[in-house]
C-alpha cells in the first residue's frame, strides 16, 4: 500500500516531463511529504524506544552530563 501511493505521487509529480527537475520534487515533495514526516516520526520514536530500553535493560546507568572535551577544530581560512 505504502509503495503504490508513492509511486502515484511520483507519477503525479513527473507528469510529462522527461527529467526530475526542481518542479518534479517539489510536486513529489508536496504530495508525498507527509508520508516521508510520518515514517521518519515513527522512525525516530522506534530508536528512542530501543535506546531506552536497552538502558532499561542495563539497569538504568547514570547519562552523563559532562561530555569529554572533542578533538581540537581547525581553523578554515
Amino acid at each position: 500500500m505504502l509503495v503504490r501511493g508513492i509511486l502515484e505521487h511520483d507519477r503525479e509529480a513527473i507528469g510529462a516531463r522527461a527529467v526530475y527537475d526542481e518542479a518534479y520534487f517539489a510536486g513529489f515533495f508536496s504530495s508525498a511529504g507527509p508520508v516521508l514526516e510520518r515514517r521518519l516520526g515513527d522512525a525516530i520514536a522506534s530508536v528512542a524506544a530501543m535506546v531506552a530500553g536497552a538502558r532499561e535493560a542495563a539497569g538504568r546507568p547514570p547519562v552523563p552530563v559532562d561530555l569529554p572535551p572533542g578533538p581540537p577544530q581547525r581553523r578554515r581560512r
